[in-house]
């Protein structure tokens, strides 16, 4: 049963088919964990109107007797085929409280009668994958979303999601294609940042020892919203092809298009540079290959005073910096997990 069904049912705004089809489905009692829930929201919002008498007997016994109730009222209320197809009937008002009464005493049925068929959900266990530096990871939710882990990143999540909601939080960088659920929106927390969509293909990258958060929307969209900080709660929507860029010193947001290679490529084996410092240059290295590089010699302090593009596909580190010492003018040594950088 769609919880906005019911809650429309509740209102009075139900079509006479929409009532008897709730009402039908009240009887049945096979109710999941989510739909359990709902029923337990609406009962608090009718203050458990007109069943203090009733809480005091026997739960089974009071379904039964709620269900009667229900069955005699569709039969006094059911109208013919000329008189439906003329003008719908008005809903009798104890339909209403029945059905409260009802959802009321289902959720007192499974809280404290312990119907075998009908179980309480269980706290949701909350997981947590990193890939490791120089390795990717992919994670299926069990909604079917997927998130493809870069390299030093960790994401942790439930193992199910209840409520209105699927959330998750990231650091480090992650491509995510979301299964669309118009009920529940997907969230990535990501340090001062909150994504939200609906269903959508977008990049998140989160380095918590970088200044910069940078969400890149591939296809569908997103609200992005600043949680905490200097300005908590200013908030931003992408169009495919737009890049939003969080910066945490000026607690900023900037809105541009970007490199579709340089952003997504890593999925594909492709490790892209554009215009990047040096810093950037040994942070990507560093993460994709997991290695700690070490700069000797008369290397450039200021990262304006050296910038490098390029892209390496499926490259071993030995070739990469083979290409880029080229360009750059430096020698290296690799030692195992240890890369020296020397410059002239």
């Amino acid at each position: 049963m769609d919880a906005q069904l019911l809650e429309k049912y509740f209102s009075g705004s139900c079509t006479p088919a929409e009532e008897l089809a709730v009402l039908k489905w009240f009887k049945t009692k096979n109710l999941n964990a989510d739909q359990e829930q709902d029923l337990y929201r609406i009962w608090q919002e009718t203050n458990g109107e007109g069943l203090a008498s009733d809480t005091e007997m026997n739960p089974a016994d009071v379904l039964k007797r709620i269900l009667r109730a229900i069955e005699e009222e569709e039969l006094s209320a059911e109208p013919d085929q000329a008189a439906a197809t003329a003008q719908p009937p008005s809903v009798p008002r104890r339909w209403l409280w029945w059905s409260a009464a009802a959802a009321a005493v289902i959720f007192l049925v499974v809280r404290f009668a312990g119907m075998d068929h009908i179980k309480q959900p269980e706290p949701a266990k909350i997981l947590q994958v990193a890939a490791p530096y120089g390795a990717r990871k992919l994670v299926r939710l069990e909604d079917g979303s997927l998130i493809h882990l870069h390299s030093g990143s960790r994401i942790t999540y439930p193992d199910h999601f209840y409520g209105n909601k699927r959330e998750v939080e990231l650091i480090g960088e992650a491509y995510f294609t979301i299964k669309r659920d118009s009920l529940r929106p997907f969230m990535v927390r990501s340090g001062q940042l909150l994504t939200q969509v609906l269903g959508t293909t977008f990049n998140v990258k989160y380095r918590r020892n970088a200044n910069n958060i940078a969400v890149s929307l591939a296809s569908g969209s997103v609200e992005i919203r600043q949680i905490g900080g200097k300005h908590n709660g200013q908030t931003a929507r992408l169009i495919p092809g737009e890049q939003l860029v969080f910066t945490e010193t000026n607690q900023a947001f900037t809105i541009s298009p970007y490199d579709r290679d340089e952003v997504f490529g890593w999925q594909n084996g492709l490790l892209s540079f554009k215009k990047s410092s040096l810093a950037d240059v040994v942070e990507k290295l560093e993460n994709w290959y997991g290695v700690q590089i070490e700069l000797k010699g008369k290397f450039p302090q200021a990262n304006k005073a050296w910038q490098y593009s390029g892209s390496y596909e499926n490259q071993s580190l030995a070739n990469v910096l083979t290409g880029i010492s080229f360009v750059k003018q430096f020698t290296f040594e690799i030692n195992g997990k240890v890369v020296i950088m020397n410059f002239k």
